[in-house]
């Protein structure tokens, strides 16, 4: 299934396929859910309040991701995600690997997967509440690294440049 809007699309309910669902709009807000086996979104602005899931594959690219209380983004495989402005304050849960490049990531929620690598170009921001979770490896690479929550990994590896 293939969706596409010039401007924005505001889902509050359903939007579910089987096989693959493939949204190209310049600005998305989802309280509802979307599904897919293959889960593709494209934007310039991502606003998430509902669930967004890729059974089996899922990208995300967009300028601004916005995950909010409540909003979930599951990958039932890896997730590679280069969004220079990423805010989470719900869960990015994803199986296998995950592999976030952002010049802003700020955290309050819960970000887990079996293995994590997050480079923030400019600030990490893990607030209180803010959980960076990784089975198996975690490695972090910031300009900044301001934690006021859990940064947990079996085998850590912290490649700031500064710390708060």
């Amino acid at each position: 299934m293939d969706v596409a809007a010039q401007t924005a699309l505001t889902n509050t309910g359903s939007l579910l396929a089987e096989k693959s669902l493939n949204a190209t709009v310049a600005q998305l807000k989802n309280t509802g859910q979307l599904e897919a086996a293959s889960l593709a979104l494209h934007g310039t602005t991502l606003d998430n309040a509902g669930l967004i899931q890729g059974g089996q594959n899922l990208t995300l690219t967009a300028a601004d991701l916005g995950n909010r209380s409540g909003g979930k983004i599951i990958s039932g495989s890896g997730l590679a995600l280069s969004i220079p402005q990423l805010t989470n304050a719900g869960l990015i849960s994803v199986k296998q690997g995950l592999a976030i490049e952002s010049l802003m990531l700020a955290n309050s929620g819960n970000i887990e997967s079996q293995a994590m690598t997050l480079k923030a170009g400019q600030q990490l921001n893990n607030q209180a509440g803010g959980v960076l979770l990784a089975k198996d490896a975690l490695a972090l690479s910031a300009g900044n690294l301001n934690n006021a929550g859990s940064l947990q990994g079996k085998k850590p590896r912290d490649r700031r440049r500064s710390m708060e």
